[in-house]
């Protein structure tokens, strides 16, 4: 009897873990992210620019600019890249429209100075409700450098760009990566294996 409960108590566990590592979509989050502003339909720099296709802007205003524009900026891929702090002298926030799935997460962006010999800026990068993951000094002739880290996320958290000052020259963003990093699959073997070695136990208490 103790074997028995104990059999049916693993049983339970492994029901669970089940659920827990079973891939799990919700309408209104994504598991992956790829953006370097080349679909926002623009002919040409936009000055306090709000209508990304990936990105919602709060607290102030960024600047969509043209690699090359009449303020020699350089984007660091395509034809364009975001001014962080925006030209109304209050700089915004660039949060992701779309919250992610839960699960571990690499993240990569390029970030440059302001490009036009303004002071140094600092750029937070956050997921969620303000949770913080990296904080970023910037001096304005820091050329572009590409940033990676991973993150664990729980359902719905959004990501967000917010450069700290107001004096319309934010540091340059672009060429945004997120992706969700897949459960190892051992993990699944794992899972298998167990299951494989109930059936078997039950198997032979039968015989």
């Amino acid at each position: 009897k103790i074997e028995d409960i104990s059999m049916k108590n693993l049983t339970k566990i492994l029901a669970i873990s089940a659920l827990c590592f079973a891939p799990v979509s919700f309408a209104a989050t994504i598991d992956s992210l790829y953006d370097s502003f080349e679909g926002e339909g623009q002919a040409s720099s936009v000055l306090n620019y709000n209508s990304f296709v990936n990105w919602d802007v709060s607290n102030g205003t960024v600047d969509l600019i043209k690699n090359g524009n009449q303020w020699g900026i350089v984007c660091s891929v395509g034809s364009f890249c975001v001014d962080l702090d925006g030209s109304t002298g209050d700089a915004g926030i660039l949060s992701s429209k779309n919250g992610f799935s839960a699960g571990k997460y690499k993240v990569s962006f390029d970030l440059s100075g302001n490009q036009r010999n303004g002071p140094a800026d600092q750029v937070s990068v956050l997921f969620g409700a303000g949770a913080l993951v990296n904080h970023l000094l910037l001096d304005w002739d820091e050329n572009w450098h590409t940033y990676s880290f991973l993150v664990d996320l729980v359902d719905g958290d959004k990501l967000s760009f917010r450069n700290f000052g107001g004096d319309n020259v934010g540091a340059m963003l672009d060429n945004i990566r997120v992706s969700a990093v897949p459960i190892p699959a051992a993990v699944w073997l794992f899972g298998s294996g167990l299951m494989g070695f109930l059936a078997m136990r039950r198997r032979a208490k039968s015989q």
